[in-house]
């Protein structure tokens, strides 16, 4: 649901007359033709079934450019979680356009409650990467997780069970929200990660 439109300067995302539906069908992501073009969505509406009348974003239009910081507020309920949704693919533009610089762009999405995996915090931190311990450690100051490495037994190789099931909820959201950081993409989707 592209709109073909030229990206201005310095922007990674552009949404534009945006409504969107939770219909997975609907291919949400059109590549540019213009290498230069980053993210541009256009007036999305969004619904939560097919055919169904109720739009969760209607009419939603905004630039998002390098490495500025976008702040969405508003009450429970009032689709902010759908708005990043629909960067990710998971909720369906019926019309409008949303336009995502391709070449050399990557994003990152913590959710509100973070994927954690039955392994270390380390590897739920490097996700698979490769370790940078420089980068690394300033990740966990920076994540205030320095202060939880100190307290367990094992440091950052603690292994941490079933979803996270011996971390505090606390401690979950900062593991989710370090590998955020630790992965330095250039777009990073944070749906209330501290909550």
């Amino acid at each position: 649901c592209g709109s073909g439109l030229k990206l201005k300067e310095n922007v990674v995302v552009s949404c534009k007359n945006l409504y969107a539906t939770w219909d997975a069908s609907v291919d949400t992501v059109q590549q540019p033709s213009d290498p230069e073009l980053q993210t541009n969505v256009d007036s999305i509406v969004a619904s939560t079934a097919e055919g169904d009348e109720f739009f969760a974003l209607r009419d939603v239009s905004y630039d998002i450019k390098e490495n500025e910081l976008i702040v969405v507020i508003g009450a429970v309920g009032s689709s902010k979680s759908s708005l990043l949704m629909t960067l990710l693919g998971e909720l369906s533009p019926t019309s409008g356009s949303i336009n995502i610089k391709q070449e050399d762009f990557d994003l990152s999405y913590c959710a509100q409650e973070p994927f954690i995996m039955s392994t270390t915090i380390r590897n739920n931190i490097l996700f698979g990467r490769a370790m940078d311990q420089v980068w690394y450690d300033k990740v966990a100051i920076a994540c205030a997780l320095a202060p939880d490495f100190k307290l367990l037994a094992h440091g950052d190789e603690t292994i941490i069970g079933d979803r996270g099931i011996n971390l505090s909820g606390g401690q979950r959201a900062r593991v989710g929200l370090a590998r955020i950081v630790y992965g330095r993409t250039q777009l990073n989707l944070l749906d209330d990660p501290l909550s």
